[in-house]
């Protein structure tokens, strides 16, 4: 999906010895080019499972969201492959 693209393909980008990154929302809004929705404040925007496009799309470079933190407005992703 288009809307993930900036997100997915900085995530691609990263050095393969980065295995976690934690991104606050204001860098997660910056990569994506848009303010994110009230949904993604929730912990269910970020852990939807399997079926959902976000988890869809880190799945095809080799990521997953590993936590979710609204207190500090923050999402770690973890590498899931090599």
């Amino acid at each position: 999906m288009p809307w993930y693209d900036g997100l997915v393909a900085f995530l691609d980008a990263q050095p393969p010895e980065t295995r976690r990154l934690t991104l606050d929302f204001a860098q997660i809004e910056a990569l994506v080019g848009a303010p994110l929705s009230r949904s993604a404040f929730t912990s269910g925007y970020w852990h939807a499972g399997r079926t959902s496009v976000l988890t869809r799309e880190l799945a095809v470079c080799g990521w997953a969201v590993a936590a979710f933190d609204r207190y500090a407005g923050a999402v770690t992703f973890e590498r899931t492959g090599p």
